[in-house]
């Protein structure tokens, strides 16, 4: 919840109050998901919550700071359900961790309400790369992951610039299958799958 803070006119201290925010987010979550961002406002987000309009703005100063929490919320989870799989699992390489995770990042989008559509309709998520370094702050992450779980050894910078290509072509494949279709294009997944395998073999081979 610390990261949602950054978005929250104040810290919410009483777990009733926690739970109105956690609230509010999941019915921003479900409009998205139902009817797109767009006509999503602070009013429908109250009347979906079955809060009054007075208690969103106790929380939220708009609703593009309810986004803006909403995309946190979703990336927390992401990185939070990764680390899990790499913890869970004994994978063989590099390579089948990141096919893993790459699948992972497909259900996600396909099961997070709300997830994809804030992905590619709004500003949101340009906001948080811009506010987080975005897309190099995931894939951090995401290195950290992966050298927790002994999958990826300390690496000059090189190898590090090197794995964010590869982080980078297969984010940008992930984007365009659902962009294509709203549940994925297979044809597209299967190619992605099989670039980032290649390139992450190729990385852990040096």
């Amino acid at each position: 919840m610390v990261v949602i803070e950054r978005h929250t006119r104040r810290t919410p201290q009483q777990e009733r109050s926690r739970a109105k925010v956690q609230a509010t987010l999941d019915a921003a979550a479900a409009l998205i998901e139902a009817e797109g961002p767009d006509g999503v406002t602070t009013k429908s987000v109250a009347s979906e919550a079955g809060f009054s309009v007075g208690t969103i703005y106790n929380y939220f100063e708009s609703v593009d700071a309810i986004f803006d929490a909403l995309v946190d919320r979703h990336v927390e989870k992401y990185l939070g359900e990764i680390r899990t799989l790499l913890e869970e699992n004994d994978f063989a390489d590099l390579g089948e961790a990141v096919v893993a995770v790459f699948d992972l990042s497909v259900r996600f989008f396909r099961r997070e309400r709300g997830f994809r559509r804030l992905w590619f309709h709004t500003g949101a998520f340009d906001r948080y790369r811009k506010a987080t370094q975005g897309d190099r702050n995931i894939f951090r992450a995401l290195n950290d992951a992966y050298r927790g779980a002994g999958l990826l050894a300390s690496a000059p910078e090189r190898a590090d610039l090197d794995r964010l290509v590869t982080w980078t072509y297969g984010s940008s494949l992930l984007e365009l299958a659902f962009a294509m279709d709203p549940k994925g294009h297979e044809g597209v997944l299967e190619r992605a799958r099989a670039l980032v395998r290649s390139g992450a073999m190729t990385l852990d081979a040096r």
